[in-house]
């Protein structure tokens, strides 16, 4: 997927980001980091959409966002929106419910979103890759994660 650059005199914000599985997680260790842009106008909840993504999860390239609106393979009917704002409570996230999505070398996506159906709500992880079965089933996943994104400029 190539994602929406922004022009170049269109003002944007740069963030820092990361999730990774919490400390004493059992299943498989995920760490993912890196950096995104978004443009300047907040929507009324308090949410910038992100237009680029670079990083890296468990030691893979992200090649870029996948598009806001449309479900990663293996995720149907779960569309991310591609949304994030500032730090803000455990009852006000800085992901919504749809989630960040993108594309990882060797055909991977994942998407990070928060999961107020939980129990304990909390950011989860969905991880897909071929050749893409729907839903959390193997060779997909979905692991509970701790997200969180810093404006830098």
């Amino acid at each position: 997927m190539n994602p929406k650059q922004p022009k170049s005199d269109t003002p944007t914000l740069k963030w820092k980001w990361r999730y990774e599985t919490p400390e004493n997680h059992a299943g498989p260790k995920i760490k993912a980091r890196g950096k995104l842009i978004t443009d300047t106008d907040k929507d009324g909840d308090g949410y910038f959409d992100i237009v680029a993504i670079k990083g890296k999860r468990n030691g893979e390239k992200i090649t870029g966002l996948y598009p806001a609106g449309e479900p990663i393979p293996g995720n149907s009917p779960f569309a991310g929106d591609n949304l994030i704002a500032y730090e803000k409570t455990k009852a006000s996230p800085q992901l919504t419910g749809n989630g960040l999505q993108f594309s990882v070398e060797g055909g991977g996506f994942s998407n990070v979103f928060f999961a107020d159906f939980l129990e304990s709500p909390g950011y989860l992880e969905f991880h897909s890759v071929p050749p893409y079965p729907n839903g959390a089933v193997a060779p997909n996943s979905e692991t509970n994660v701790l997200f969180k994104a810093t404006l830098i400029s």
